[in-house]
């Protein structure tokens, strides 16, 4: 054994294995404080990433579904004027056929009329944003963005407007409002233009994106 042959390098062994035990502790809690914020942001990142890609994709899909039928899928905050499918199930319309749910007599035959030319599914399935909470497809009648065009076609990033398990309105961080502002609406701010964080007692600080404007 060592410590029989050698008494003086295991007595010095020893004593070395607490320091270096001590050392080694010391190093990486440093450089888990050094790496761990990198590690968040670039987690973050991705989030950005695939929040934009999902608001393109559904963009797509609804443009794709404005061309089969001449109308926009049914808006999921709840009946519309002019807005014969809704109030509409999440991805009813993308996933699903859609489904004339309200409307005058005339908007609804033409409505069912036009489900005809349904040629979906225009999207797999209805997406969940990166920081889990649903988006919204929903029809806006008045002109959100300012630019003086009313009728605007959105999807949100929360449900702050409604009670129950998804009244959480602050899941998507500031940073990362910001970074969807700058990458989508060239970085106008969240109080203007197509990408904004409504901040109401009604909305919270809902965060939305005018994907479509006009029928």
């Amino acid at each position: 054994m060592i410590s029989n042959r050698y008494p003086l390098f295991a007595k010095r062994l020893k004593g070395f294995t607490l320091i270096e035990l001590i050392v080694v502790i010391a190093i990486i809690a440093i450089l888990a404080a050094i790496i761990t914020p990198n590690v968040f942001r670039a987690i973050e990142k991705s989030k950005v990433t695939r929040a934009v890609e999902d608001i393109r994709a559904i963009k797509a899909a609804a443009l794709a579904f404005y061309g089969d039928l001449g109308l926009w899928p049914g808006s999921q905050w709840g009946t519309m004027p002019t807005d014969p499918y809704s109030p509409a199930e999440y991805g009813e319309g993308f996933v699903t056929t859609a489904i004339v749910h309200s409307g005058t007599v005339m908007e609804r035959a033409r409505a069912q009329t036009a489900l005809s030319n349904w040629d979906g599914p225009y999207l797999e399935k209805w997406m969940m944003t990166p920081w889990a909470m649903p988006y919204m497809w929903d029809f806006n009648n008045w002109d959100a963005s300012g630019d003086g065009i009313p009728n605007e076609h959105v999807v949100w990033f929360d449900l702050a407007h409604s009670g129950g398990t998804y009244d959480q309105n602050n899941k998507v961080p500031p940073g990362s409002r910001d970074k969807i502002d700058q990458i989508m609406d060239g970085g106008d701010g969240l109080h203007t233009g197509m990408v904004q964080e409504m901040n109401s007692a009604f909305y919270g600080t809902s965060l939305m994106v005018i994907v479509v404007q006009g029928y």
